[in-house]
């Protein structure tokens, strides 16, 4: 009886870690970056937005056009917008 709730205990200890497991992956981030640019002549766009589609994660271009912004899911998707172009 005793190697019974043994074997049942490690059973449901193992469940549990592979839940926690693939839980974890599914909250990693994931940094991306770049520049954005016009698409007239090719420069760079001071204080553009850019938001994670469904999130309150978001960032702006600086003087240079570019941004550095941590993404979660598997597929984000990112909006750009800006005031007056």
């Amino acid at each position: 009886m005793l190697a019974l709730k043994r074997n049942l205990l490690a059973k449901i200890g193992f469940f549990c870690f592979l839940l926690l497991m693939s839980l974890q992956s599914f909250s990693q981030t994931t940094t991306v970056s770049g520049t954005v640019i016009s698409a007239v002549d090719n420069a760079p766009l001071l204080g553009v937005s850019i938001v994670q589609k469904g999130s309150t994660k978001g960032t702006e271009t600086d003087s240079k056009g570019f941004f550095s912004l941590k993404v979660t899911g598997a597929k984000p998707v990112l909006v750009a917008s800006m005031v007056g172009y």
